[in-house]
């Protein structure tokens, strides 16, 4: 018998050629914590009656979850990631127009207990929502909130951490500028990349598996750049005001020199009166992000 620890677990990605195709995850991510798993509902019956419910089966079984990892600009992590968002030119991922991404889904193996613990592969898996936060003195993290299609027993095996060189350091978003090149000190910022997917709630008479999600709108890409309400040079956060009190875009916000949003409009929060010094969460909104890994 064995206790299953999660210290010894992880998380293996791979991208798929064909959607919910199973390949062996093989690309280890930094791994902080993950929620992935097959999740589907009872069918019940409908009768005008105290008797216990006969339960005649299940409804398609699919994947649902985030995973959450530390952020990295390595090439070999990062590609299958934005891969299933966009297609990368050069490992340029240009994310805003809806467009053909380089691949369908991703296969994801999660390991508890490392190659004694248990471990299911979720193949299928369709990025709906990309989150990266950066805070001081911290390294940066990357949330993928993911739906798949299907969840098979997988074979568990020791999971071997990418090498700590890899993950993005705090200090790679030090400089955070708008309008072209203005420079706006941040306490911590946060980007987000939604894309609307069809989920459970799409199915067919007869289907025994999840329907491939397709995406059902546009992008939704935004930011939140947490500052100090200040008008000193290179923290001049009255100005970002000022600009959304004239209704004037704040043009291109960039994070160091790997992330890119544009056409970026703030959209609230004017900042309260208080006491101490007086700091309010700069919420943008974009129309499109782009993400250098080169």
């Amino acid at each position: 018998m064995t206790d299953f620890i999660g210290n010894l677990g992880g998380i293996q990605i791979s991208a798929e050629s064909t959607w919910n195709w199973p390949v062996t995850p093989a690309i280890e991510l930094w791994c902080i914590g993950s929620t992935l798993k097959p999740t589907h509902e009872i069918i019940e019956t409908e009768h005008l009656s105290f008797a216990p419910q006969n339960f005649t089966g299940y409804t398609p079984q699919y994947s649902l979850g985030e995973i959450t990892s530390h952020f990295t600009f390595d090439t070999a992590i990062m590609t299958p990631i934005l891969g299933n968002l966009a297609a990368g030119a050069a490992d340029v991922y240009t994310i805003g127009e809806v467009s053909t991404p380089d691949n369908p889904g991703l296969s994801i193996l999660q390991n508890t207990g490392g190659s004694a613990g248990m471990a299911y592969t979720h193949t299928g898996c369709k990025i709906n929502q990309l989150t990266i936060d950066v805070e001081p003195n911290k390294y940066p993290k990357l949330t993928m909130a993911v739906i798949g299609g299907t969840c098979a027993v997988g074979t568990p095996a020791t999971i071997t951490l990418p090498a700590i060189s890899q993950i993005a350091h705090h200090s790679d978003f030090a400089t955070i500028t708008y309008a072209g090149g203005t420079t706006l000190g941040c306490r911590s910022a946060q980007v987000t990349i939604e894309r609307p997917l069809s989920g459970a709630d799409r199915t067919f008479v007869g289907a025994s598996t999840l329907t491939e999600p397709v995406q059902t709108g546009p992008f939704k890409i935004g930011a939140t750049l947490n500052v100090d309400l200040s008008d000193t040079t290179d923290r001049n956060s009255e100005a970002v005001l000022e600009l959304f009190r004239a209704g004037t875009t704040l043009g291109t916000i960039s994070l160091g020199s790997g992330i890119s949003l544009t056409n970026c409009r703030m959209v609230g929060d004017w900042p309260s009166l208080g006491e101490g010094i007086q700091q309010f969460p700069i919420n943008v909104v974009a129309t499109e992000i782009e993400i250098d890994i080169s």
